[in-house]
């Protein structure tokens, strides 16, 4: 039985932490240099497990600044890889299976997951089970990918989320076991996490700081996510393959030659279930057997009906069609109309849909004015090869005016810190974008990188003078946004500037 310690003196610091495995338990002591400090034991499953907690913090407090003294000359073994395997990692079979029933079953759902990210900065904080490796180099995060038992399920992370999950629950939640990664999110705070030391995969709450284990096994888990693939019972149902008739159709005609006013809500929940394909004949079907006034206002049965419909048309590529439904959703001032028109947008300039992507965001500009709009008509006009000095400039007064609007107020003193810091950092942030964009469209690259360059400047001077005590934890998530918000990496896989800097080049 081997000690190793740790000793901890930057910044003032005089601290000492140090552990042995003894079998199944883990045996820490930690305090002040030149006392007998404090001792902690802990049981565990088996010795592996106990060896793999205290790996883990290891890796915690080295992060922090505490260094290992005597290391060299140590008898104990170094602190194992991260991609060491893990207790009930499995060898990644489990994983395989459930990748290739998404494959074969939910192709849409698979190909609009991201590629794969490095997973280097994860394995660094802690040993990722191979399972969960193997999903990672496949795929970055999912929608309601990890279901128990609904088909709602909680969102599969990205790579960088659940970097960055960990080391904010690491740092902020008292007595959080160094043992356990988030892998999934309900977006409420609320987390399914890998225990890495004991092999299960649990829940954890964030209300009540405990865990409920969901699986003994992270395998066992992904075995019956698998099973609820196959059998079709994952999000909303099976997917019907392009150019196949949907049962759902003829569902959904039934109700509409019943009574289409009154069936309007279940007819649009048919056609969210539905293949884009049916789903846009679903639609399409209802609004022909409906009046106007059905859907003409915010409160009528069918008030969603352009916005859905705008949706799955720019889906199956029928652009002139999408962009009809989704100026009518506008002109309804549909709470969906701006996103929709956005979405239309981004999917027709990545198609090279100029034109299209030209009057979607005229139409943004008319009913939701901003830069990105401005920017959108300037790009578009651009790419056809048609003047856009007038559209560049118009765009540059409009950067200026979002500049001098006034960060919403909120009487709460604590979160109208966290709001002015974070609107005035995406201010800049959007700002600057917009800036590097109309630059590049007048062929001046060095301008482009010059001014995201300054914003960064001006970011970091907000993050320097902000009151990181009044705005707390949530310091962490805006300085985080803000410096994303002038990152080039960052921006290109942002949904509403990526296609637009894709488009320029950039």
């Amino acid at each position: 039985m081997t000690t190793r310690r740790f000793e901890c003196t930057e910044g003032g610091a005089s601290k000492f932490w140090e552990f042995e495995v003894d079998g199944s338990k883990l045996v820490v002591r930690f305090g002040k240099l030149g006392t007998a400090g404090q001792s902690n034991v802990k049981p565990f499953a088996d010795a592996a497990a106990a060896q793999a907690a205290a790996e883990a913090l290891v890796r915690e407090k080295t992060k922090k600044g505490y260094v290992e003294v005597g290391g060299a000359s140590r008898k104990g073994r170094p602190v194992a890889p991260a991609a060491a395997t893990t207790r009930g990692s499995g060898d990644g079979a489990a994983a395989q299976a459930l990748i290739a029933a998404l494959t074969a079953n939910y192709p849409r759902y698979v190909a609009a997951l991201s590629p794969a990210a490095s997973l280097k900065a994860l394995e660094k904080a802690i040993a990722v089970p191979v399972s969960l490796r193997t999903l990672w180099a496949w795929r970055d995060g999912g929608d309601s990918l990890f279901c128990q038992s609904e088909p709602e399920g909680m969102d599969w992370l990205p790579v960088d989320a659940a970097c960055d999950a960990l080391e904010e629950l690491r740092e902020e939640v008292e007595g959080f076991s160094p043992s356990l990664l988030p892998v999934a999110t309900d977006g409420a705070g609320n987390f399914l996490c890998a225990d890495v030391a004991a092999g299960a995969l649990v829940d954890w709450d964030h209300e009540t700081r405990k865990t409920k284990v969901v699986a003994k096994q992270v395998d066992e888990f992904l075995e019956r996510l698998t099973k609820r693939v196959l059998a079709g019972k994952f999000l909303s149902g099976k997917e019907v393959p392009s150019g196949k008739v949907d049962r759902r159709v003829a569902q959904a005609t039934k109700l509409i030659e019943a009574d289409a006013r009154a069936n309007a809500a279940e007819v649009l929940e048919l056609a969210d279930r539905a293949s884009p394909e049916s789903g846009v004949a679903i639609l399409r079907a209802l609004r022909a057997a409906l009046t106007e006034k059905d859907w003409s206002k915010r409160d009528a049965p069918a008030a969603d009906l352009h916005a859905e419909l705008a949706r799955l048309e720019t889906l199956t590529g029928e652009f002139a069609s999408a962009l009809t439904s989704a100026a009518v959703n506008a002109k309804l001032g549909n709470v969906w109309g701006d996103s929709r028109l956005q979405f239309l947008a981004q999917r027709a300039l990545k198609a090279k849909a100029y034109d299209v992507a030209l009057e979607a965001y005229e139409v943004m500009q008319r009913y939701y004015p901003g830069p990105e709009a401005a920017v959108g008509v300037a790009v578009a006009l651009a790419k056809q090869g048609r003047p856009a000095k007038d559209a560049i400039a118009q765009a540059r007064r409009t950067i200026e005016q979002e500049l001098k609007r006034p960060v919403r107020d909120v009487p709460n003193p604590l979160v109208r810190a966290q709001y002015r810091l974070s609107g005035e950092c995406g201010k800049l942030g959007q700002a600057a974008v917009c800036r590097a964009i109309l630059a590049t469209l007048e062929s001046d690259a060095d301008k482009a990188s010059a001014v995201l360059a300054e914003a960064r400047k001006e970011v970091d001077a907000l993050l320097a003078a902000a009151p990181v005590k009044e705005i707390g934890v949530a310091f962490k998530n805006i300085s985080r946004r803000a410096v994303d918000d002038v990152s080039l990496p960052s921006l290109r896989k942002d949904d509403t500037f990526g296609p637009l800097l894709g488009a320029v080049g950039l």
